[in-house]
């Protein structure tokens, strides 16, 4: 077999190499995805993920391809490259498609919306591990990965109780809904506005009213 192989050999490579940035983006700038899309995207991932293992197995059945010489000169386990490769795709395939393909649309394309939600939790702690700090649950968004907002200012985060309702102010595209200012009011009337810091040049701004 040839030292440098053509790209057209490589083809194993491709889902990793597509789905890795995709899911970056989706844990560094999320939005929330619609949550009828977001089921339809996993699953999307999921067939994805099945393709992908099936095409390498195939490959790896005959003596013919690439990928079979290369383990075999290389002296690696064909059953534990599979399972690396499958390791790898479960890891990157459904953020990247559930959280990475809706925030790539959005920055192609969005309009100014509103959106009223309800919180029905929040993290037992203002600090969480992954950088989402004052992470608030909302009623709406109830998957995993797409059920919360995060780094709210301290402020907000602390006075957000079961119930309250937010208005959420920002962007919508095709996918999903970008929250760039928070209006929250809880039961007893008061209201408490605050732009994320995550999406605010200078320092979180609360006020009462």
């Amino acid at each position: 077999m040839p030292r440098s192989p053509r790209l057209t050999q490589l083809w194993f490579l491709y889902p990793l190499v597509i789905v890795t940035p995709l899911a970056l983006l989706g844990w560094f700038d999320p939005i929330l995805v619609n949550p009828g899309r977001y089921l339809e995207l996993l699953f999307a991932s999921l067939l994805l993920i099945v393709l992908t293992i099936s095409l390498i197995l195939l490959a790896l059945a005959g003596q013919r391809s690439y990928l079979w010489h290369y383990l075999h000169e290389k002296r690696w386990s064909k059953i534990g490259f599979v399972l690396v490769q499958l390791a790898a795709l479960l890891l990157m395939a459904p953020p990247a498609m559930a959280l990475g393909i809706p925030s790539l649309l959005h920055r192609l394309g969005s309009q100014p919306a509103e959106q009223v939600v309800t919180v029905v939790g929040k993290h037992a702690r203002y600090e969480a591990p992954l950088g989402c700090a004052g992470k608030l649950y909302i009623a709406e968004y109830d998957h995993l990965l797409n059920d919360s907002l995060c780094d709210l200012p301290y402020e907000l985060w602390a006075t957000a109780k079961r119930d309250d309702t937010l208005l959420l102010t920002g962007e919508r595209s095709l996918l999903g809904f970008k929250p760039l200012l928070i209006s929250l009011r809880n039961p007893n009337g008061v209201e408490t506005t605050s732009g994320l810091p995550l999406f605010t040049d200078g320092s979180p701004v609360v006020e009462e009213k």
